[in-house]
């Protein structure tokens, strides 16, 4: 069973590509099978190495189960089937790293913070 914060392997298509997705729906939805889609953020290798990133990335690395730098985009959710992940990853297991999304996240979407 697919659960939050893990990260999978997913099928964007020709125009975008295969990239990793942190899971953002909670347990109870990823574990319904009549519900077919989640939502997900999505993953890309950080490029060029030491560019700044802005207020709504964070940097992931081994710890959740990559194999270089990658930043997660918090400004975005997609809506992920379910059916077409590929493979796990990983997972964001860190309350410190998911609090770091939680606060990209705000400042994506120019929400409150209440973490700040």
């Amino acid at each position: 069973m697919m659960r939050q914060w893990e990260i999978w392997k997913y099928p964007f298509g020709e125009e975008i590509g295969d990239h990793r997705v942190v899971i953002l729906s909670n347990d109870e939805r990823c574990g319904k099978d009549r519900i077919t889609h989640v939502n997900g953020l999505i993953c890309t290798t950080l490029r060029p190495a030491g560019r700044e990133l802005s207020a709504s990335e964070v940097v992931l690395n081994g710890t959740e189960g990559f194999d270089r730098k990658t930043v997660v985009r918090c400004d975005v959710i997609y809506l992920i089937a379910k059916a077409q992940m590929i493979d796990k990853i990983g997972a964001v297991a860190s309350t410190v790293r998911r609090k770091q999304i939680a606060r990209a996240m705000a400042a994506g979407f120019r929400l409150p913070n209440p973490w700040s």
